[in-house]
């Protein structure tokens, strides 16, 4: 009995840690393995490798804890201030909502049935993508709260996208030459009435929206005029994207990381694994320099000296806490 509730309680602490306590199903006690135990991934599946561990089945009871209390000692490699980043999320809301005071209130446009800003300039573009930025970063914490971490990345992949596009915007504005072809083109569609007939669709056909690799070179080239060698965050930046596009695609990876082992099937209703909501929500946290960046790039070219101050303010603390993303805005 003592074994057995000794087993629940390690049981529980290795689910904590995104693993699965099985043990070996062998009636015979002249089995190599009879009365063993196996970690397993809770992901994958696969096997936690121990040194001089020669079968799947090969832990006893204190080498599972031995196993487990080691793991859990160990110092975590990055060190999320909880505080600051909740400090952060509840300011987001205020400075995209001053960012945009001075093109509001909206005006409705019938012909197009929706409300617009006053103003169709590349600032606004900024403006409107903060807006995004800010609404996709509560989505996603809402979403890897109740498990849906895919979904989550997902829509953390297009917050990323919304701050490339207002740093390109205004890496373009601060160059104080006329606006790149891209620039003014991306400018263009965002205010473009949408269409609302086949018809209307057909005569758009032919349009060339621009890329993300086309705003990419904007900024390249305002980092060449700058003296800044652009190549080596160029690079980051395409492998980041790479394994967040994954979850915008559906990719095989990001299916099968649904898969519940104890349960033995698909959780589409949330993962139940803490561990894994809560990375998910450390990630997302991660994130906030790039978001804090494309706030104050936003407010610096749109002159808005309160959140300027605000959002540099908190941009330096994210970099004295160790956030490791690169700033989207100068120092």
């Amino acid at each position: 009995m003592e074994d057995k509730v000794r087993e629940n309680r390690l049981r529980r602490m290795a689910d904590r840690r995104g693993l699965i306590l099985r043990k070996s199903r062998r009636f015979d006690p002249r089995a190599s393995d009879y009365g063993l135990y196996a970690l397993l991934d809770a992901r994958t599946g696969g096997l936690i490798h121990l040194d001089n561990v020669n079968s799947v089945y090969a832990l006893t009871l204190d080498g599972v804890e031995d196993w487990l209390m080691n793991e859990e000692s160990k110092e975590r490699s990055l060190t999320i201030d909880f505080g600051l980043a909740l400090d952060v999320i509840e300011n987001l809301d205020e400075w995209a909502n001053k960012l945009a005071a001075p093109v509001l209130p909206p005006i409705e446009n019938p012909a197009a049935n929706r409300l617009e800003f006053r103003q169709h300039i590349p600032h606004t573009v900024m403006i409107g993508k903060c807006v995004r930025v800010v609404s996709g970063v509560h989505a996603s914490l809402a979403l890897a709260d109740l498990g849906y971490v895919t979904e989550c990345a997902a829509i953390m992949r297009t917050v990323s996208d919304f701050c490339n596009e207002i740093n390109a915007i205004g890496k373009a504005l601060d160059s104080k030459e006329d606006l790149p072809e891209p620039v003014q083109e991306f400018v263009q569609h965002y205010f473009a009435p949408k269409p609302r007939t086949p018809d209307q669709h057909k005569k758009t056909k032919g349009l060339r929206y621009p890329s993300r690799r086309d705003l990419m070179n904007v900024e390249k080239r305002w980092a060449e005029s700058k003296g800044i060698d652009h190549e080596e965050t160029r690079s980051l930046q395409k492998f980041l994207n790479r394994g967040s596009d994954d979850y915008v695609h559906g990719a095989y990876e990001t299916t099968m990381e649904l898969y519940d082992m104890r349960e033995g099937h698909f959780s589409m209703r949330g993962s139940r694994l803490r561990w894994k909501r809560q990375d998910y929500i450390e990630w997302i946290f991660l994130k906030l320099h790039e978001v804090v960046s494309a706030l104050e790039i936003t407010a610096a070219v749109t002159s808005h000296e309160e959140v300027w101050n605000a959002t540099r303010g908190a941009r330096r603390a994210l970099d004295r806490a160790g956030w490791s993303s690169a700033p989207l805005s100068g120092a």
